[in-house]
């Protein structure tokens, strides 16, 4: 799929309920530690970088929208039934999505786990938030899902094989599981991009640290086969260039570059703290680098894009 520029955009720069949560949690879960201005979460803290305060927040919902830009407004692309009983989500966030799949499929009962219990206080009565590491043991082999959700596990997960074998254990014979991920190197398919760029540089550091931690940053590309490898079958894959800015042409990839260059935007700082300072960066250093990086990335003149992958497969009868 090869995006083409907008013309006319290259003169300008771009500028009282609470929700069900376990029955283990306690106030502890709720006392963010903070990091050079940023909140993070408590439970198992430092086992994911991103920070989960009202800015973090904030940027989430965004990639959510743009998520569903990218879905053309879908839910899932995963073949499920109308009439599924149970659901996971992976990862959940700010919830948003298992409320919005919860609003779908009202006789389900739909559960949202996460490191960080950040999720909205009003949500519909079959939905449940669970504050979970995704990475311990799950204890729903009893109790298995018809479906399957993740979107945006990228630099969360040390062993992904691992949670994906999980995942089969867990899902319903005949039922679906859906990741939904990016591949976080940027590029350009008009040499836009130049090799000497701050931009260039940063995303390196940001491969690198990532990849320093344990976790996999081109995670996209590789969720097909271990969703083979663990047992899946029918699996498909879709991947779609993702364009950072308002320069492609055509109006769709336009709105989902503007999401994406905000959301981009936001996690920048957010990005750095986490990767960088384990790599001998000071807080100041980061903060001057990020100047240049930011003047590359509002510039209408390197057209860069990242690739999203969704990839869905049903566990064999």
């Amino acid at each position: 799929m090869s995006l083409e520029p907008d013309q006319f955009e290259q003169d300008s720069a771009y500028g009282e309920e609470l929700s069900t949560y376990s029955a283990s949690l306690t106030s502890s879960a709720y006392n963010f530690p903070e990091s050079h201005g940023r909140k993070y979460h408590s439970y198992k803290a430092g086992r994911y970088f991103m920070p989960n305060d009202d800015q973090e927040i904030d940027r989430l919902d965004v990639h959510y929208a743009l998520v569903r830009r990218i879905m053309d407004g879908k839910l899932n692309l995963a073949p499920i039934a109308d009439n599924i009983e149970r659901a996971i989500d992976l990862g959940t966030g700010t919830g948003l999505w298992a409320i919005n799949f919860a609003d779908k499929h009202e006789k389900a009962y739909i559960i949202g786990n996460d490191l960080s219990p950040i999720q909205p206080g009003w949500v519909p009565a079959n939905v449940k938030f669970l504050i979970d590491d995704i990475e311990a043991p799950w204890g729903y082999e009893q109790e298995p899902f018809d479906y399957v959700h993740a979107c945006l596990l990228i630099g969360a997960i040390k062993d992904f094989p691992k949670l994906m074998r999980q995942t089969f254990t867990c899902t319903k014979p005949g039922g679906w599981a859906e990741f939904q991920d990016w591949d976080i190197e940027l590029y350009s398919q008009d040499d836009t991009y130049p090799q000497e760029c701050a931009l260039r540089k940063w995303d390196d550091l940001v491969i690198e640290g990532i990849r320093a931690s344990g976790s996999e940053p081109h995670l996209g590309m590789h969720l097909e086969q271990w969703m083979k490898d663990a047992g899946f079958v029918d699996v498909t894959a879709v991947k779609t260039p993702v364009p950072v800015g308002n320069w492609p042409k055509d109006k769709l990839l336009k709105e989902m570059g503007v999401l994406n260059h905000i959301q981009l935007s936001e996690a920048l700082e957010a990005v750095s703290l986490g990767t960088m300072i384990n790599m001998g960066w000071t807080y100041d250093e980061i903060q001057t680098f990020l100047v240049d990086v930011r003047n590359d990335l509002n510039s209408p003149a390197i057209h860069t894009i990242y690739d999203f992958y969704i990839v869905y497969g049903r566990k064999p009868e």
